[in-house]
């Protein structure tokens, strides 16, 4: 393996981190709603729709929510860490951004923040329902049917992802008691290219619905053998399907959440096995890495872009320590349960870790990356979650899933028969729900999976900065939900 001392790389690290603060995919000082579509394009033909489906294909731009999890603490380390962006990251570290509307100057302008994902997830809608109308009227002329349709599936579901996301981040975990009442985001139904249109927050059940009727829309339109849109960069029938499987899963309907997942996972149930990517990387850790975000992985089902570059964590001072404090501890030796040490030291001297999986990202040449927003792996996991609560316990076959789980992991010895001795322990289905999320914590470590898990199951987070504790309790739904953006709200009146 590489020497695992990044100390070296200090000047490249921290040029590097500049660069990720002042730039980005998409950058712009207009409001959601004040910015018109840009209709430059003639978008006449349904070969100019299929084209411009990609530029609308979503970021991962959730992955910021990351920081507000367990897995990451705040160290004062001098000469590591980069005032500026340790005051803008800090908003999101410390809740400040569940707790009240915060000015997109205190955050990161690179887009690792809550700000510049609501503003991308409403271009997206609004250039989405622009794409159903034209697709609409091309079918109405007598164009392409099934390519039309086509397009208009791709949008719904480009359209529902982007509503799912913002319900996910901003608004509260859906509770059937509250949900009619429970305030969101404003909802676009229709492309709109006014420079201010005022619209009121809708509900989280609203919101909900309109999603569920996107996507099952969208399930009847795709074609899946459209030579343009059947790659894994656009919507398939099966990422809706997972997709569909998280949302029931959200809304406790677990049947509806086994149903879905079980049309995954009847193509292909085995995930992503990072043994098998270990020793074909043999001790090159990079290769690992690319190896990894590879999107010919068969376990990957839809991919995305990405706005998020771990390097902005360590040399602002936050660091995923404490997952090393939960799979990993000094009488399983100083990497814990992982086999091919899962994590690097950026300084041996206060033992800081972050994931191996993106070493590969670390140079200029390498920053931007593909990541999974639909796989196999958490699929599985959320069939899991729905069945052991529909049956409330844990059967043999569930059991045997998430056993194969770790089987898939690059463990030693001694950490695959401590978590399968877990797994196989569990007899009530509060030790089943507690297992399989620390099963997850270990498999999407960094990935932007941990948050809703922790929203999902209204699990306390505590966090030190500064010697000041931030903590959320677990007491209050309300904790998890992200306040809209200030600017947005000061845009949009009808939004408070």
């Amino acid at each position: 393996m590489k020497n695992t001392s990044l100390n070296n790389n200090s000047t490249l690290l921290k040029t590097a981190l500049l660069l990720f603060i002042c730039t980005a995919p998409f950058v712009s000082c207009k409001k959601f709603l004040e910015a018109p579509i840009d209709d430059r394009s003639p978008l006449t033909t349904i070969g100019d729709l299929e084209k411009t489906l990609i530029t609308l294909q979503p970021y991962a731009d959730h992955l910021f929510t990351d920081m507000m999890t367990d897995d990451y603490s705040y160290k004062d380390i001098a000469g590591h860490v980069v005032r500026d962006a340790n005051e803008k990251i800090r908003p999101i570290f410390t809740f400040a951004i569940t707790k009240q509307s915060v000015d997109k100057i205190e955050m990161l302008s690179s887009g690792f923040n809550p700000n510049t994902a609501f503003l991308r997830y409403y271009f997206r809608i609004n250039n989405a329902n622009l794409l159903i109308e034209r697709a609409n009227k091309i079918k109405n002329d007598g164009g392409d049917v099934v390519r039309a349709n086509n397009v208009i599936g791709q949008s719904l579901a480009i359209k529902a992802y982007c509503n799912f996301m913002l319900i996910s981040l901003f608004g509260k975990q859906y509770d059937s008691a509250t949900a009619g009442t429970d305030l969101a985001v404003p909802y676009i139904g229709e492309y709109n290219s006014n420079a201010i249109v005022n619209r009121p927050r809708a509900t989280v059940d609203f919101m909900y619905k309109q999603v569920e009727a996107d996507w099952l829309q969208a399930l009847t339109l795709i074609d899946d053998n459209n030579t343009v849109t059947n790659a894994k960069f656009y919507f398939g029938k099966r990422a809706i399907y997972g997709l569909l499987s998280k949302l029931y899963l959200n809304k406790k309907d677990w049947a509806n959440s086994i149903k879905y997942a079980d049309l995954v996972l009847a193509v292909n149930k085995v995930p992503l096995n990072l043994r098998a990517l270990r020793t074909r990387a043999g001790n090159d850790s990079e290769a690992y890495s690319k190896y990894y975000f590879d999107p010919v992985n068969a376990p990957y089902i839809l991919m995305s872009n990405n706005t998020y570059q771990l390097i902005g964590y360590f040399w602002s001072g936050y660091y995923p320590y404490p997952l090393m404090q939960f799979y990993g501890s000094p009488d399983r030796g100083s990497f814990g349960d992982f086999a091919n040490d899962e994590m690097i030291m950026t300084s041996i001297l206060f033992s800081d870790k972050i994931p191996v999986k993106y070493l590969y990202f670390y140079s200029a040449a390498n920053r931007n990356f593909n990541l999974p927003l639909v796989t196999i792996d958490e699929t599985i996991f959320n069939r899991a979650e729905a069945t052991i609560q529909n049956e409330n316990g844990i059967s043999a076959a569930i059991k045997a899933d998430l056993n194969l789980m770790i089987d898939n992991l690059s463990l030693t010895t001694a950490g695959t028969n401590r978590l399968k001795g877990q797994v196989n322990a569990a007899s009530t289905k509060d030790a089943a729900i507690t297992t399989l999320l620390n099963l997850k914590r270990y498999r999407f470590f960094c990935e932007g999976v941990r948050w809703f898990d922790l929203k999902r199951y209204n699990l306390p987070i505590t966090h030190n900065y500064n010697g000041v504790d931030y903590i959320i309790d677990g007491k209050d739904p309300e904790a998890y939900v992200i306040k809209l953006p200030l600017e947005e709200i000061q845009f949009n009146p009808d939004s408070k």
